[in-house]
C-alpha cells in the first residue's frame, strides 16, 4: 500500500492539468495499474508469478490499457489510452530506480527476459518517503485550488 500511495502522489507531480477531475482519475489509474494487475494475484496465489508478471512490463501495460479504453465510448477511448499509458509508463519509470535482492523488472518482455533496475532505493524504503510525497501532493493539491478560485 505505502508504494501506492507513493505512485499516486508521484503522480500528482506529472500529470500536466488538474483541470478536468476524470482525466486525471484515469492517469492515477494507470499509475497503479501495473501493480493492481499483478500483486494481488501472486500475493494470493504465489505460483501465478510467472503468469502475472508480464502484466508488469510495457507489453503488458499496452495490452491492458487497450482493453480498459475499449469500454469508453469511441470518441474517449484514444485519450483514455494515453492516460491509461503515460500513468503506468511513470509506473514503471519509477519502479525501475528500486533495487531487489533477486532480480529487477523485464521491461523488454516478450523479447528479452533480462532483469533491469536502476538499483537507488529498496522497496520497504518509500516507507521513508512517504510523508514527503503526501506533504508535496497535499501543497499541489491546495495550490491547484487556490489558483482555480482566483
Amino acid at each position: 500500500m505505502p508504494d501506492l500511495i507513493s505512485h499516486i502522489a508521484t503522480g500528482y507531480l506529472f500529470f500536466p492539468s488538474f483541470n478536468h477531475r476524470a482525466w486525471f482519475g484515469l492517469f492515477v489509474i494507470g499509475v497503479c495499474l501495473p501493480d493492481l494487475a499483478t500483486r494481488p494475484f501472486y500475493i494470493l496465489f504465489p505460483d501465478l508469478f510467472w503468469y502475472v508478471m508480464p502484466m508488469h512490463t510495457p507489453v503488458g501495460i499496452v495490452l491492458l490499457a487497450l482493453g480498459l479504453s475499449g469500454l469508453f465510448v469511441a470518441g474517449q477511448r484514444n485519450q483514455v489510452f494515453m492516460l491509461l499509458m503515460a500513468g503506468s509508463a511513470l509506473h514503471l519509470f519509477i519502479d525501475l530506480w528500486q533495487k531487489h535482492v533477486h532480480g529487477g523488472y523485464t521491461i523488454f518482455f516478450p523479447f528479452s527476459w533480462d532483469i533491469y533496475e536502476f538499483g537507488y532505493i529498496w522497496p520497504h524504503e518509500t516507507l521513508y518517503f512517504l510523508p514527503l510525497w503526501l506533504s508535496i501532493a497535499v501543497l499541489i493539491i491546495l495550490w491547484q485550488k487556490r489558483k482555480n478560485k482566483i
